[in-house]
Parts: C-alpha cells; sequence; structure tokens
C-alpha cells in the first residue's frame, strides 16, 4: 500500500516520538489556562444586555491580542483527535457540476484528517438523484483517494480488505438532492440546521462532548486546497477562543443573546490582496492597507468581503446570523449577505497567510441589479445612508429614479422573510465604510455632500414653488373677488333695470286700462267691436292656435327626439375627481386591431407549453373549474385564532360587502366583468395555487403572465423586447398589456393587473365599478350613462401616490395593482405603446404606464370613500393598522410612505371599509386572509 507524506509534515523517529509525548501532557494544559483567562476577562452577559453597541468596539482589540497570543500557544500543541481545543469542522458544498463537487471533496480528503472531519454535506441544486455522483463519494468515503488519520497518511486501494482502517472511517459524506434549485443562501441554511440537527443528535447519544463547537466550513464547488499547507491547525487558532456574548437589542429575537464571532476567509486573490466592493455592489480586488498587516503580525489581515471560495467560522456562529435572506440565489450576493452579518452583527473576518485555496471560477464584476442592490440597502441602512448610496448607483444606471428606488425599498422591507432592525441589532453600515470597506469611504463621503447640496437646492426649489403657488393663489382669490363684485354689480344692475321695467308696464297698463274704460264709454249704444262681431274668433285663432297667454305650461314637453332626459348621479363627483375627468377625451371604445399579423413586439402573441406560437389562453377556466381550497391543519387553525393587527383591521373596518354583492345578483342587471391578470415568472410559479384557490376563481377572467406556458397554473409564456430580467419589466407588461387587448378587449369591462403577491377582494371591487360615481366619471363626469354609449371617458384606478410630495405628478402604486376601463386600456395600447418610451428597459411599469397615460392627459382617479379611506393599500391590513404617521412636516421625514401618500389617515381609518385590493400577500397569508373575509375558518377560531 503506498503512503504518502503529508504535506509539511517531518519524518518522526522513536526519540521524536517519545519528546513528543512529554510535550503533548505539558502543553494540553495551556489552551485550557488560556481558556479560563479569557472567560474571566469576558464582559458579562448583564452588561453585555445594556451596551451592545459599545462592548462591540470597546472589546474588539481585546479579542484580537488574545486570540493572537492564544493562536501562538496552539502552534505548540499537537494535540489528536478534537474536543474543546481541536473541534471537528463541518463541510458544506452546494454545487451542480459533478466534476467540480468530486475534486472539491476529494482535496478536502487529501489535506484533512479524517478524525477531525465531523460531516460533509453535498447540496446538489437542480436533481433527484444522481447514482453516479453518488458512487464516486461513496469512494472517497472509504478511502480510495489518499488521506490523513491523524499524523498517519493512509489509501485504500481496489481489492484491498483492510476492514480495521475502513471502519475507521465511518460515514461522513451526506447528499441532499434539491428537485428544484434552492439558489445558495438556502442551500447553505438547510445543510447547516441538517449538520445542527446531527450534532444533538451525537450529544444525546453521547458520541459527541457538548464542550465540542464544531467548525464549519463552506467550500464552494471546484475550488481546490493548495499543495504544502494544512488549513485546519492555523483556522482552529483564529476561531478556538470563544467570545464574549452579546445580547441582541430586539428582545423578542429567537436567539436571545448572539456570539461575537469571527471568520477566516480563505486566500485566493494573493498575498496582501483582499475582496472588497464598489458602490454598485461590484466585487474588487484590492490591496490590504499596511496599517491592518502590521497590526496582526503580518500573519492575517481583515477582509471586507468573502471571496466565495472558502471560509470557516463556528457552526453558531453561522446559525446565528440575523440576516439569512434566502431570496439570494447568486453566490455574489450571498457571499456578500454572509459578510455583512460577519462584520456588522459579530466580529469580522480574517485572511490568513498559510491558509490558500485555488478557485476554479472567476468572480464575475458586475453591479448589484437594482432589486438586489436595494434589499441590501433596506436591510443594512439607514435612510440617509442609503439615499447617497442611491446617489451614486444612479450614476451606473441612469434611468432608475428616485421614485423606482424608494419603491424598491418599501417592496424588501415589506417581504414577510426580510430581516428586521439590523441597523438597531448591529453596527451601522457607515461604520463599516469608514473602517472596513475602505475602497468606498471616499465615495460616500463625496455622496454625502452632493446628497446635502441636492437636498438643499430641492429645499430652495420647493420653497420657490411654494411662493409661486401662493402668488398664484393669492391671484387666483382676487381674480374670484373681482368677478363676485362684478356679479353682484350686474346683479343690482339688472334688479334696478328689473324695477325700472315693472314701473313702465304698470303705467302702460294703467293706459290701457284708461284706453279701455273711455272706448267702453263710447259704445254704450250696445255696438261691439268688429274683432267679436257675429261671434267670430280672433284671428289668431282661425287655424286652431291659441293665444300665447292660453298656453298650459304644465302639459309642455320635452324634447324626445333623442332619447330620454340623461339622469345624474345621486350625488355629484367630488370636485378634484371632476377636474381629473374633464381633462381626458372620450374615446370610441370600438376594437381596431393594431397586432399588423402578430409579427413584432409587443404583439406576437404567447407560446403554448411546447414554445409554438399562437397560444390563446382560456381565460375562464379557473373561475369555471375552480380548485378546492386546501390549506387546513394546525397552522391554517393557529392563523384563524391569531389576533393580530391583520386581525384587527379586517374585524374592525375592512368588510366584504356581500349584502351589496348578493343584492346586486338578484336585481337581474347585467353585471360588469373584470379580468385579472397577474404577472411572475416561473421561479415563483409555487405562489399561483394560493391564488387560485382563493380570490383568483372570483374574476370572470384570470391569466398569468410568467416566463413559462402551464396550463395546471394558468400561467402563459409571452415573449416580450430584450431579456427576461427584473430590470426589463416594462417591457414584459407592454407585451402582456397588448395579449390582454388582442384577445380579450371586447369581452370584459375592466382589467387590473398586479404581481402574485396580490390580495382582491373581488366583490368589493364590482360593486366600486358598478357604482353611480365610477359609472358617471366613465360617462364624463355629469351624467349616469344609459348603458348604449359607443364613447367612454378612460379611467385609471388605483392608489395613488406624489412624487416626493409633488401633486403635479402623481402615479399609481403597482403594489396593490391598477384597474383600467375599455377606454383607458385602448389608449395605452393603441396609443401610448407606439408612441412613448417603446424601447426601453426598466423594471418601474407602474410609474411608466402613469407617465404614458399623462402625455394623453389621462391623470389617476382618486378612488377614496366618502370618508377619505383608501380602497387600493400597498401592504398587508395589519400594517396599515399599526402605521403612524411621523410627526413634523411629511416633506422633512426620511419616511417615504408619508411623503408620497396623499392626505392619508392613520390605523384603521386608513382603510375604507370596502377595500378592494391589498400587497406583499404571500404563501399562508393569502389563504389565511381569505379565510378570514369570506368565512373559510374553523368554527370558534374567528372572529
Amino acid at each position: 500500500m503506498t503512503t504518502p507524506k503529508r504535506p509539511g509534515a517531518p519524518s518522526a523517529t522513536a526519540s521524536d516520538e517519545s519528546k513528543a509525548r512529554i510535550f503533548l501532557a505539558v502543553a494540553c494544559l495551556w489552551p485550557l489556562f488560556v481558556l479560563a483567562l479569557f472567560a474571566a476577562s469576558a464582559p458579562q452577559l448583564k452588561e453585555a444586555r445594556q451596551h451592545p453597541r459599545e462592548l462591540l468596539d470597546k472589546n474588539n482589540k481585546i479579542n484580537q491580542d488574545v486570540r493572537f497570543k492564544f493562536r501562538k500557544v496552539l502552534d505548540r500543541v499537537d494535540v489528536m483527535g478534537y474536543g474543546p481545543t481541536h473541534p471537528r469542522v463541518a463541510v458544506v458544498i452546494v454545487g451542480e457540476n459533478n466534476e467540480k463537487i468530486i475534486s472539491s471533496v476529494e482535496s478536502l480528503f487529501r489535506h484533512t484528517s479524517l478524525e477531525r472531519i465531523f460531516a460533509v454535506v453535498v447540496c446538489v441544486e437542480g436533481r433527484e438523484s444522481d447514482s453516479a455522483l453518488l458512487e464516486e463519494l461513496e469512494k472517497i468515503d472509504n478511502g480510495a483517494v489518499p488521506h490523513w488519520h491523524g499524523l498517519r497518511a493512509d489509501i485504500h486501494l481496489p481489492g484491498e480488505s483492510d476492514a480495521e482502517d475502513k471502519a475507521d472511517h465511518g460515514s461522513r459524506i451526506q447528499v441532499l438532492f434539491n428537485n428544484e434549485k434552492l439558489g445558495i443562501s438556502e442551500s447553505r441554511s438547510e445543510a447547516v440546521e441538517y449538520i445542527h440537527l446531527l450534532s444533538q443528535q451525537h450529544e444525546s447519544t453521547g458520541i459527541k462532548s457538548p464542550q465540542e463547537d464544531l467548525l464549519l466550513l463552506l467550500l464552494q464547488s471546484g475550488a481546490q486546497f493548495v499543495e504544502n499547507h494544512d488549513w485546519l491547525a492555523p483556522v482552529t487558532g483564529a476561531l478556538i477562543v470563544p467570545p464574549p456574548l452579546i445580547a441582541s437589542a430586539n428582545k423578542q429575537s429567537p436567539f436571545g443573546a448572539m456570539k461575537l464571532a469571527n471568520a477566516v476567509a480563505f486566500n485566493t486573490e494573493g498575498s496582501g490582496k483582499r475582496t472588497s466592493f464598489d458602490l454598485t455592489f461590484a466585487p474588487i480586488i484590492s490591496d490590504a492597507s499596511a496599517t491592518d498587516i502590521n497590526l496582526s503580525d503580518g500573519k492575517s489581515y481583515p477582509t471586507p468581503v468573502w471571496n466565495g471560495a472558502a471560509i470557516a467560522m463556528r457552526l453558531n456562529t453561522y446559525r446565528f446570523l440575523p440576516a439569512q435572506d434566502a431570496s439570494l440565489t447568486e453566490e455574489w450576493p450571498a457571499n456578500l449577505e454572509l459578510s455583512l452579518n460577519l462584520w456588522l452583527c459579530a466580529d469580522g473576518m480574517d485572511m490568513i497567510r498559510d491558509v490558500e485555496i485555488v478557485n476554479s471560477e472567476l468572480m464575475p464584476h458586475n453591479p448589484l441589479s437594482p432589486e438586489m442592490m436595494a434589499r441590501f440597502a433596506a436591510a443594512w441602512m439607514d435612510d440617509v445612508t442609503a439615499n447617497q448610496i442611491y446617489h451614486e448607483y444612479s450614476k451606473t444606471f441612469h434611468e432608475l429614479t428616485h421614485l423606482e428606488w424608494e419603491t424598491l425599498l418599501s417592496k424588501a422591507r415589506g417581504s414577510t422573510d426580510f430581516p428586521i432592525d439590523l441597523t438597531e441589532r448591529c453596527r451601522s453600515f457607515a461604520w463599516y465604510a469608514r473602517h472596513v470597506n475602505t475602497d468606498i469611504t471616499e465615495a460616500i463621503v463625496t455622496a454625502a455632500k452632493e446628497v446635502a447640496r441636492e437636498d438643499e437646492e430641492r429645499k430652495a426649489e420647493m420653497k420657490i414653488k411654494l411662493e409661486e403657488a401662493k402668488k398664484v393663489a393669492m391671484e387666483e382669490a382676487a381674480r374670484k373677488a373681482e368677478a363676485a363684485a362684478a356679479e353682484a354689480k350686474q346683479a343690482a344692475e339688472d334688479a334696478e333695470a328689473a324695477q325700472k321695467a315693472a314701473v313702465a308696464e304698470k303705467a302702460a297698463q294703467d293706459e290701457a286700462a284708461k284706453k279701455e274704460a273711455e272706448e267702453a264709454a263710447a259704445k254704450k249704444d250696445g255696438e261691439q267691436p268688429d274683432a267679436n262681431k257675429d261671434g267670430e274668433q280672433p284671428d289668431a285663432d282661425k287655424d286652431g292656435e291659441q293665444p300665447d297667454a292660453n298656453i298650459n305650461e304644465e302639459n309642455a314637453m320635452p324634447d324626445m327626439a333623442h332619447g330620454e332626459e340623461p339622469k345624474k348621479p345621486a350625488k355629484p363627483l367630488r370636485e378634484n375627481n371632476l377636474e381629473i375627468i374633464s381633462q381626458a377625451k372620450p374615446v370610441d371604445i370600438k376594437f381596431v386591431d393594431i397586432s399588423d399579423g402578430h409579427k413584432e413586439h409587443p404583439h406576437m402573441g404567447a407560446l403554448d407549453e411546447d414554445g409554438n406560437p399562437g397560444y390563446i389562453h382560456d381565460e375562464t377556466a379557473l373561475r369555471l373549474n375552480p380548485p378546492p381550497f386546501s390549506f387546513s391543519g394546525p397552522k391554517f387553525e393557529m392563523g384563524c385564532k391569531l389576533r393580530d393587527n391583520n386581525y384587527r383591521m379586517l374585524t374592525e373596518k375592512v368588510k366584504l360587502d356581500i349584502e351589496g354583492h348578493k343584492a346586486a345578483e338578484d336585481s337581474g342587471k347585467k353585471r360588469d366583468k373584470i379580468f385579472c391578470l397577474v404577472y411572475t415568472i416561473e421561479k415563483f410559479h409555487d405562489r399561483i395555487p394560493a391564488i387560485r384557490e382563493t380570490w383568483g376563481p372570483h374574476c370572470d377572467g384570470f391569466m398569468v403572465g410568467s416566463t413559462k406556458t402551464d396550463k395546471s397554473l394558468g400561467t402563459v409564456e409571452i415573449p416580450h423586447e430584450g431579456p427576461e430580467e427584473y430590470n426589463n419589466i416594462w417591457q414584459k407588461v407592454r407585451s402582456m398589456w397588448s395579449y390582454i387587448y388582442d384577445n380579450y378587449y371586447e369581452k370584459y369591462d375592466w382589467f387590473h393587473i398586479g404581481g402574485d403577491d396580490l390580495f382582491l377582494i373581488l366583490e368589493n371591487l364590482r360593486l366600486y365599478l358598478e357604482s353611480e360615481e365610477i359609472r358617471t366619471a366613465a360617462n364624463g363626469g355629469i351624467n349616469l350613462p344609459n348603458g348604449d354609449e359607443t364613447m367612454q371617458t378612460p379611467l385609471f384606478l388605483g392608489r395613488r401616490f406624489s412624487y416626493m410630495g409633488d401633486m403635479n405628478d402623481i402615479f399609481i402604486s403597482g403594489g396593490s395593482g391598477y384597474t383600467m376601463n375599455k377606454a383607458s386600456l385602448k389608449l395605452l395600447v393603441t396609443e401610448a405603446f407606439p408612441n412613448y418610451f417603446p424601447h426601453a428597459h426598466t423594471f418601474s411599469e407602474d410609474t411608466m404606464v402613469a407617465k404614458l397615460l399623462r402625455k394623453l392627459n389621462v391623470f389617476p382617479y382618486d378612488t377614496k370613500d366618502d370618508n377619505g379611506g383608501e380602497r387600493y393599500m400597498p401592504f398587508m391590513p395589519g400594517h396599515h393598522y399599526g402605521y403612524k404617521l411621523p410627526p413634523g412636516n411629511p416633506m422633512d421625514s426620511q419616511d417615504w410612505y408619508a411623503k408620497y401618500s396623499i392626505n392619508i389617515k392613520e390605523g384603521k381609518d386608513h382603510c375604507a371599509e370596502q377595500s378592494v385590493a391589498f400587497h406583499y400577500v404571500k404563501g399562508n397569508d393569502m389563504y389565511r386572509l381569505y379565510a378570514m373575509i369570506y368565512g373559510k375558518c374553523p368554527a370558534g377560531t374567528y372572529p
């Protein structure tokens, strides 16, 4: 049997081994002694709860000094096996390529003593199983590659039967196959949780000591350990000293006290190099500062970001990190989040000179997408820093407006699994930029100055606008006062003229009476006036006409040549809505085909399940064959019993108007038909069943625009211009609306669009759209329609926001969706799409739609109810129930919601009783809201 020489291990003689045993007995006491000293010097938990931020910085240098002294002690200790001073390591590898996975596992076994390997968990993405991969990994597990037992090198060649040696191996490699790609963050978290459960099982059976604090190694698929380097010894020395405990500032944290901890990032960049990022969060390689290197005796230095090849830390360090965003599916964003966790909420990362690795994957220098950038800003930055980051980021992404940026921040913060209060629980990002990632320090300072200058300019501009508005208002008031005075003067003149006319008429009447009396006296001989001679009627009556004086006004009829007299609504439109309606021109709602043979975007139609063009989706299938409401069990009952703010809003304010809906159904009148359009991508198809089992079947027509056609889900692949990515949603929505217009326009009265986290109350929406108010608005704003109109006023309904408080720049938030009538949809597709921004690539489709319609004088309609309650909600019901406006002027606030909202109310008064839409509703929340609103909760659980 060939015995490989352990890299860096000297040949041992009998004398050397004897000396080593003597030295071992003495040296083993040193770690325990240092541990005792460290434990005595560590701050107590009670003090940590009082000053979490101060302790982070105060103890940083102390911890660093103790760690370096302890590393030197461990360098002189040669302890085999594992325990408090030499814990075992659990390894996690996430990948898809078999060759890369196998090469990394082989490299690990070649450079690590088996006694120190607790488990190797391989997460294979996108496969149910792979027998070939399992077979190769099993060979490695059985010793078919060179490996180590302590200082003893070993290998088991095919055909050998050294049962005793093979028994020492155990079964270290575990493979987890993920049928669907979970992504880097979620796969790592699942693997770590598996290791934790395995550790608990070992402790319960007595084969692992609770004092052994397992190490965790995250190893990139394809990464290789550098030859002649024993990586585990220096890593153990860097991580072995237990850090002090610190209480989380969030008292409701499930973790309670949080361990401060550091990590060791393996060097791939080269001597003295480190990984950082610029202000687009694209990775860059930079030089470590001389100060950082000198502080650590030249053996290690901090790195702002983990490069992705390999990183080691305690297992519980990873488990207790406060931010673990499962949506970070790609390598770089996931590594970036881990790095910020370690630096801001723990004790940072060191690059150690003696720990190197070769990475087969080159790190791409790509900026984060706007959505991903906003997630990091929302999680880790305060509003001021996030604004500074946007200022620099927008220099690269020129199309990203401030409004779009703030919309993305709001979307991120509204995610149900989004980490909260990180800026309170951890260090600030500004601290990180000043002291750790110094490559962005200068840029942050410059951005801060530019943002401050722009804020001052904006305030000055707003002040000027305010003064101008006051001036215009005063001029308007003066004009109205002058007009009123002129009107009063005219009225007085008219009254004087009327008085004179009355005097003149009285004089004429007196003169006529006098003349009549004289004529009567002159004809006392019995002669009659010529007009009545022989009983004839006056000439004016000869043709059957009556004199004007004998007209009976009560019998006068209106001119019926043009149908019945127009009817007016019981209550006229509010003044602001009448002004909005008056600016839009009526549209002939007859369908006009502009598809031109479906040869070009955005009218290229849809693809069927096999990718063939020309597919027409059956939009009535869901309404005719709705799936059953399947959610049940303990989680369902718990949701119905939960008395949170969602419960309070739905029991104290928002109601399903079932009586109004039933009365409308029983009236026999034709109901308005609503088409519901949801947009998503294949990755999130798991969100669609919840919609299909809840509010989806209440729509007359239903479709999901996606990247893949699946008839069982109602998803339809609609090709569009440009790539399929978040930053190109505008082109996707252009094609979806064009598809709806081309195929369903004539069958429906209203069209509503929203994302896969939208929740609609269709009965309330339908009653609102059928109300006298909306019917009047669609008919020009004065009279009710009679039902056979061919012209219609475009209506654009939803939740209105004003950009930065500017009432001349109002748009509808896409969160709860927007609703259009036939006139509005036709105008959008046939006039706006071809002529405005036809080739723009942006994610902000809602603001783009508002921008296009504004160019055609169609403005967002105010959908509040008579009490000022909003009908379309950008968040969950509970969010609005608990929301409080910040004190002072909203324009001076960092709260974008207060700044952009228009006359909103707080608490339950924020929502209309007949609300129609909520946003950020996913998974179990979709079932829960539906159950509470539609009476699906088990008896005794709700309300």
